[in-house]
């Protein structure tokens, strides 16, 4: 996400509006967790600095869009997130890192079989070109 967290952990519970019904809402629970931060200088760019920070979310419901709209909501909207973010900072990765599309991947997905009643789970690497960001945020990456 743009900026960066003072809490190393939260929950953000905050409704969410159905698409398409309008004055509906739905129960929303995004719970994170912050695995690193680091802020870029940028020279000759506008914005010439860009904090951002790794996270670990958990999605305690499934609602359309919903990690996008509660981060963008609470002011720390997902990186290059044309929808739901800023357009200064959507600017950045294209032409700073050559990634040209929302920083959101969904590193591990872990489901019950609907019909054979079993505990699926599905986890798959970040996409490569983050590689040269990521390795700046998380010390721990080749």
């Amino acid at each position: 996400v743009v900026g960066s967290f003072e809490d190393s952990r939260g929950k953000i519970d905050t409704p969410l509006s159905v698409p398409h019904e309008p004055g509906k809402e739905q129960k929303a629970l995004t719970e994170y967790r912050v695995l690193s931060s680091h802020t870029f200088l940028l020279p000759h760019h506008r914005p010439d600095r860009l904090s951002l920070t790794e996270m670990h979310v958990t999605l305690h419901t499934g609602r359309k869009h919903q990690i996008r709209r509660h981060f963008g909501g609470i002011g720390y909207p997902l990186l290059g997130d044309m929808l739901y973010g800023q357009d200064n900072y959507n600017r950045v990765p294209p032409r700073v890192w050559q990634v040209n599309h929302l920083w959101l991947h969904s590193h591990r997905l872990a489901f019950r079989h609907p019909i054979l009643d079993t505990a699926l789970n599905c986890a798959v690497e970040p996409p490569a070109n983050w590689q040269p960001v990521l390795r700046h945020m998380s010390p721990f990456l080749p």
